[in-house]
């Protein structure tokens, strides 16, 4: 049975609105599907549930939607061993305040993963890279969709220059589910045996750990 914590109701049949309030509701576009998608959540005592699914970058956390019509955000996420989600796989953050996974690639010794959130980047007085909040007493002013490709939304904000976009954080996990940035740190933590490997790589290329394929380009090479 899933343990669940109550979030706000979400109406995810509703297309993205062009007008924007994050201090007040959860928009659409700030998931990572369009809509909520048929999930399977198996636990690590063998047994699964079914569920309709999502990803919500501000929370960088998976969601379903209970019977009764409520988001739900999942908790005591120790007991799952992962999610899929069509044919996306994710691991859940151990502790419940741990960023959810997605998986997106798998090697030997370890899994490549990214954590999906949205940031408010801005100029003047505000910060150039904020993670957006969405809780009831957030001051973050209205904002105006400009763009949309694919799966990637960015907001204009006219007042004060803030741009709002989806970027994700890289993560490698070992096979004992143990998350890491993504970093030359963690590679040769993990993959003790080809540090010879990733230093002759890293000798006549730049990798930028926070760029995936770069870093797969990297792990390939080293297999």
């Amino acid at each position: 049975m899933l343990q669940t914590l109550l979030l706000p109701l979400l109406l995810y049949l509703e297309p993205p609105t062009s007008e924007l309030n994050f201090g007040q509701s959860q928009p659409v576009a700030v998931y990572l599907h369009r809509s909520f998608r048929d999930g399977l959540v198996t636990f690590r005592n063998g047994s699964r549930q079914r569920a309709r699914m999502n990803y919500n970058c501000a929370l960088a956390k998976l969601v379903f939607i209970s019977d009764q019509g409520d988001t739900l955000q999942l908790t005591n996420k120790i007991f799952i061993r992962h999610v899929l989600i069509d044919d996306k796989r994710y691991l859940p953050g151990k502790r419940d305040g741990d960023d959810d996974l997605e998986i997106i690639a798998t090697y030997p010794e370890l899994r490549l993963a990214r954590a999906v959130k949205v940031f408010v980047y801005g100029n003047g007085s505000n910060a150039s890279s904020q993670q957006l909040k969405t809780d009831s007493t957030s001051t973050v002013p209205n904002s105006l969709l400009i763009a949309s490709q694919g799966n990637e939304f960015m907001w204009q904000n006219n007042a004060s220059a803030q741009v709002i976009r989806q970027k994700s954080l890289l993560y490698v996990v070992d096979n004992n589910d143990r998350m890491y940035w993504a970093s030359y740190r963690s590679l040769t933590r993990l993959l003790r045996g080809k540090k010879k490997e990733i230093d002759r790589y890293l000798d006549r290329t730049t990798v930028n750990f926070e760029d995936a394929e770069q870093v797969k380009t990297l792990l390939k090479s080293v297999y």
